[in-house]
């Protein structure tokens, strides 16, 4: 059947191209948005990230998350989650939350530490608090604080028959949602944690300059035009809402970076009235590894959970040979 799809895309090759393909680059002048960076600074920063994989045997699903922060002072801070799911369901969506509750739990604890360094965290502030999608959010983020969450590795784990009332995966999962918001909330009033991200379908900027005709994401504007070190204007402040409830979790202004030449262009979300945009570049471009932050590089090597990594949790477990119904996601 195949050979159909190749005839189609060889008949209509041209149109296809049209729609992404405009034969020149963007007429944009880079100087209206655009700061050339100029001096590296030496400071350090603290690099966060997590890390999930699971396994569904016999109904029953195996999580492994594993959340941690690195800096010059080595492994910082450390969350793991090793276990059966209960009760058991709504998998992908559950072991996602896990790693943000994890994730975020170990940027509190930088925080509450005061640190004079920023704390980089990777991925997307406005992401976390949206994705998974779920639908209406029954359980109140608000009355979460009479259980003190970060006390606990994952709330649900600990007290979710006692709030559900049972064994209702829908519940636990809300409430994983809830802890999640919760915990995103707390870093916002904190406000001093940086999100950095490598990929984004956001478009705010291309809509600026480009208007509506051409359809591109901001990084891919910024890749066309091909920038030198340096970063841009803020983009303007985002209310950040979780749309199960329309329920705003924090408040972050967004710009993009660049460290190295020909480097990746990453997109910033900071808290009002914590980092400029100068000072961010200055301190990151002197600690970072083919334009990345260095640290941020580095803690993603180590939280990552692989299919082998998840096959030898099995195997110490005494599982491996249990059959699963679904293949192990990398």
């Amino acid at each position: 059947m195949l050979d159909k799809v190749y005839g189609k895309v060889i008949s209509s090759k041209d149109r296809i191209r049209s729609r992404i393909l405009t034969g020149s680059p963007p007429e944009v002048d880079l100087d209206e948005f655009w700061n050339q960076g100029e001096g590296v600074g030496h400071a350090e920063h603290v690099g966060v990230d997590a890390g999930r994989n699971y396994a569904t045997l016999r109904g029953n699903v195996l999580a492994v998350v594993d959340a941690g922060a690195m800096g010059s002072g080595g492994l910082l801070a450390h969350r793991e989650f090793v276990d059966f799911l209960v009760p058991p369901g709504h998998p992908e969506v559950r072991v996602t939350n896990f790693d943000v509750i994890l994730k975020t739990k170990v940027v509190l604890e930088l925080l509450m530490k005061d640190l004079d360094v920023p704390v980089l965290v990777d991925g997307s502030y406005e992401s976390d608090v949206s994705k998974p999608r779920w639908g209406r959010l029954n359980i109140s983020v608000d009355a979460l604080s009479q259980y003190d969450p970060a006390s606990h590795l994952v709330l649900s784990q600990e007290v979710g028959e006692e709030v559900c009332g049972g064994a209702d995966r829908n519940c636990f999962t809300e409430l994983e949602f809830a802890e999640k918001l919760y915990l995103l909330r707390e870093v916002s009033r904190i406000g001093k944690a940086v999100y950095v991200s490598k990929s984004t379908d956001a478009n705010e900027l291309s809509r600026r300059y480009l208007g509506e005709g051409l359809h591109m994401t901001d990084l891919d504007l910024l890749y066309s035009l091909n920038p030198p070190p340096g970063y841009t204007d803020p983009l303007g402040r985002r209310l950040v809402c979780f749309p199960g409830t329309g329920q705003p979790i924090g408040e972050v202004d967004v710009f993009y970076l660049r460290l190295a030449p020909r480097g990746p262009i990453l997109r910033v979300e900071v808290f009002p009235g914590s980092w400029e945009p100068q000072e961010l570049f200055q301190a990151l471009r002197g600690r970072q590894m083919d334009g990345y932050p260095f640290w941020l590089a580095r803690i993603d090597r180590e939280v990552r959970v692989t299919r082998r990594d998840l096959q030898n949790v099995l195997t110490l477990l005494g599982l491996e040979y249990v059959p699963s119904g679904r293949e192990v996601l990398l």
